[in-house]
């Protein structure tokens, strides 16, 4: 079995749908942080798909919010030293329905219009607004990346979010659909990021004082 070469900084595997974690992980390294510490919104799976696994077994630690109580006994099983949480994000405080394409989906949304062919069904949950999960989970303090993944409102959540200060996120990776990319480039410059690429579905942005090359 193949198990990759010395040479292979961050080895030969990729969890990310698209290979955004070997960008992240590469964009830490230029900025000489080997354990970033993150928060993964609508993290869905411990492993699968996931923008964050590949930092976990590099030994980094953080955060992972996912609103489908049926999802978090795989990330107590495999990210045992993350904190694991189980509410949605949303724009205020409130208890909704999350829409299901299936139990274990990762197209379920608290919209049911970003549902394929429409809702199969729904469970009642508590939302939260993006404030709240830093104040209260995070203890004020901005993780250094975000991955953020929520089926149709990462725009308005992010968008509704007032970063102070030097406090925010370092990198920035988030699902921007082709046709909301410049609305997405104007409010991430607004906010202090810049973007560095498109990967598949998402974008990732970094924050604009960080430098991405060795001094």
């Amino acid at each position: 079995m193949y198990t990759g070469h010395p040479d292979q900084h961050f080895g030969h595997i990729t969890y990310s749908q698209h290979g955004e974690d070997l960008m992240v992980a590469n964009l830490f390294k230029l900025m000489r942080i080997d354990k970033p510490s993150y928060l993964d919104i609508g993290a869905h799976h411990p492993i699968h798909i996931s923008n964050t696994a590949l930092l976990y077994s590099r030994g980094s630690r953080g955060v992972n919010i996912e609103a489908n109580p049926m999802l978090m006994g795989a990330f107590d099983e495999h990210r045992p030293e993350d904190r694991n949480v189980c509410v949605a994000v949303g724009l205020s405080e409130e208890m909704a329905d999350l829409h299901l394409y299936d139990e274990t989906s990762g197209l379920n949304s608290l919209l049911g219009s970003e549902i394929p062919g429409g809702p199969k069904g729904s469970i009642r949950v508590v939302v939260v607004p993006l404030g709240w999960v830093i104040d209260t989970i995070c203890g004020g303090i901005w993780p250094d990346f975000l991955s953020i993944d929520v089926e149709g409102m990462d725009f308005e959540i992010l968008s509704g979010h007032h970063f102070l200060g030097s406090n925010k996120p370092k990198i920035i990776c988030a699902e921007v659909r082709p046709h909301q990319s410049a609305e997405w480039d104007e409010m991430m410059r607004w906010k202090g990021f810049r973007p560095i690429c498109r990967m598949g579905e998402n974008m990732i942005f970094i924050e604009r004082s960080r430098h991405v090359w060795p001094l």
